[in-house]
This record gives C-alpha cells, structure tokens and sequence, in this order.
C-alpha cells in the first residue's frame, strides 16, 4: 500500500469571539484542504470532520497539535480536538 502523507501547513486561529458551533468539516481535493484556514471558540472541544474526496489516502498531521489523522481515499474520518485556550499558536 503506497501511503501518500499530506503535510499541509494549516492555519488555525484559536479566537475567544467565535460562535458556539464546535463542528469544523475540512475536505481534501487535489491534494489540498478546504478551507485552508479554520477558527474554533477557545477553550472548547471541536470535532472536525475530514473528508478525502482524493482517490490516495491523505494525513492530517500536526505536531504542534499533536494529531495525526490518516482518512484512506473516498471516506470521511473525524478528530476530536481537546479544548485549546485562548493563547494558543
């Protein structure tokens, strides 16, 4: 099985003036998430759902979050992200 890793810098901005929605869905085409960038409320758990509409298999790999998520072509996984405070890079 030939894994192909996608390491895609992604920008999240951690921000206290958020809605309440704690759901994020990121999707993967042409080997890029969309959206690139995302926001979530500080200091609560969000759920992100990724969707590989690529026909590889793709990873969302963060160290500085320290998730690591591998989503096999044409199927969805999802992350739960632990609540991240208002101070958070």
């Amino acid at each position: 099985m030939n894994l192909a890793a996608l390491v895609v810098p992604l920008a999240l901005a951690v921000t206290a003036a958020q809605a309440a929605d704690t759901a994020v869905t990121l999707t993967i085409n042409n080997h890029r998430f969309t959206p690139a960038e995302i926001h979530v409320k500080a200091n609560t758990p969000t759920t992100v759902t990724l969707i590989n509409n690529d026909s590889a298999t793709e990873e969302f790999d963060s160290t500085s979050l320290k998730i690591e998520k591998v989503v096999a072509g044409h199927t969805t996984g999802t992350m739960r992200w632990r609540p991240f405070s208002h101070n958070a890079t």
